[in-house]
């Protein structure tokens, strides 16, 4: 855990690299996604007396095999990437210990559901190749007080993902995209005024295993890093879902 982490930007953010085969010839190259997130955009998102702008802000990292590879990719990406429904901005190279990495943002869907088992049965109807969705659930406290928990699961669209396999496929049979070689990560940050306790399952957290779901107490202005097991990214290409944390506030 570290503290004194703030963010300038509001709700989620979602650093990755799930689709670096997806514009062009990059087998090879290095993929992750590194989900940031704060607890006070999730409440406020999931408040339906004054809900805020609903998205979740992607940044994404591709990695490319040449400078010049980069290059072509930062000028092929607005096009390229609205066919997968993302708008990308802020779109540029960086050069960084021998790799050359495209970084761009888009905007993508955060849904509101107060029931959990709701997003199980959902599935990403729009053409949009990711969306989120925060439920809501409430939690008894000491003396019998009430506190609102919040889930934040991360969905991804399935027709959509086959329909960019097919693609790939007609340039080269062996490119795809694998999730298995993505790394997923996770830093949450409390930055209200409360302690919360946080759910975390299937990850390296602190750099310590954690095998089944583990809480974990955050102070205000606390964060919490998780790296998510090989196992849990697998999964999460199988079921097309996943639970990346929970939270609700301490006793």
């Amino acid at each position: 855990m570290q503290g004194g982490k703030r963010y300038s930007a509001a709700g989620l953010t979602i650093r990755a690299g799930i689709l670096a085969m997806v514009f062009g010839s990059l087998a090879g190259c290095h993929t992750d996604i590194a989900v940031r997130a704060r607890t006070r955009a999730i409440a406020e998102a999931a408040d339906p007396f004054n809900p805020p702008h609903r998205v979740l802000v992607l940044q994404f990292g591709i990695e490319t095999p040449s400078a010049s590879a980069c290059r072509q990719l930062s000028r092929e990406l607005p096009q390229h990437a609205k066919t997968y429904g993302l708008d990308p901005t802020n779109i540029k190279c960086i050069d960084s210990q021998f790799k050359h990495i495209v970084e761009f943002r888009s905007d993508v869907p955060l849904v509101i559901t107060p029931n959990k088992s709701r997003v199980i049965r959902e599935s990403v109807q729009d053409h949009v190749l990711f969306r989120a969705f925060v439920s809501t659930f409430t939690h008894v406290m000491r003396a019998r007080r009430l506190g609102t928990g919040y889930v934040v699961t991360l969905l991804y669209n399935e027709p959509l993902f086959a329909s960019l396999q097919a693609d790939l496929k007609k340039d080269d049979p062996l490119h795809g995209i694998d999730l298995l070689e993505t790394h997923l990560s996770l830093e949450l940050e409390n930055d209200l005024r409360t302690d919360e306790v946080v759910k975390i399952a299937s990850a390296f957290v602190g750099g310590d295993p954690v095998v089944h779901s583990t809480f974990y107490a955050l102070t205000p202005q606390q964060s919490i890093d998780a790296l998510f097991s090989d196992v849990a990214v697998a999964d999460f290409g199988r079921r097309h879902y996943m639970t990346l944390m929970s939270f609700y506030p301490a006793d």
